[in-house]
């Protein structure tokens, strides 16, 4: 004869496990992703990269001396993109991010930027740091404001509609 009690704790138990599981999958795959929320107040930039407004990064753009980089997806970039800028998409394995940035002067000043509620860019700055690149910074307000202040934009010409 089935005891109903043990089967009663068992569907809990498999229910825990499920909920567990469930839970663990949604953590992982927000970290990945470069649209995910953030869980830990995302607002405050890491120590180890300068934030910049708008405002800097245009005059940082004017000195020519700064490598932009734009951790958007290839679609976003295409469309539109601060001049010069290389794209490193956040989707990259990293073999493909430390293979280009192999080629990187670790003297070179980067300043890396994606959209306005992405932290894609800051984990990157942070990664940078980490790989002896001394000069990173970081726009905090995204790609959206640069446009919205009336900086230059280039465009690749392709179409992803």
């Amino acid at each position: 004869m089935i005891n109903l009690r043990t089967m009663q704790q068992n569907i809990i138990y498999q229910a825990f496990l499920i909920t567990i599981l469930a839970i663990m999958t949604a953590l992982i795959f927000n970290h990945f992703s470069s649209r995910g929320l953030p869980l830990i107040n995302a607002e405050q930039p890491s120590p180890n990269f300068n934030p910049v407004s708008v405002k800097q990064a245009y005059s940082l753009f004017q000195q020519g001396r700064v490598l932009f980089i734009d951790t958007r997806y290839p679609e976003d970039f295409s469309k539109g993109h601060i001049p010069k800028a290389v794209n490193v998409p956040s989707k990259w394995s990293m073999d493909q991010i430390m293979n280009f940035f192999g080629a990187v002067s670790r003297d070179r000043s980067l300043l890396v930027y994606c959209s306005k509620n992405c932290n894609s860019g800051q984990r990157l700055a942070g990664f940078l740091v980490q790989q002896g690149f001394g000069s990173v910074a970081v726009l905090v307000d995204g790609f959206e404001m640069w446009v919205a202040a009336g900086y230059p934009v280039e465009n690749t010409g392709a179409d992803t509609k």
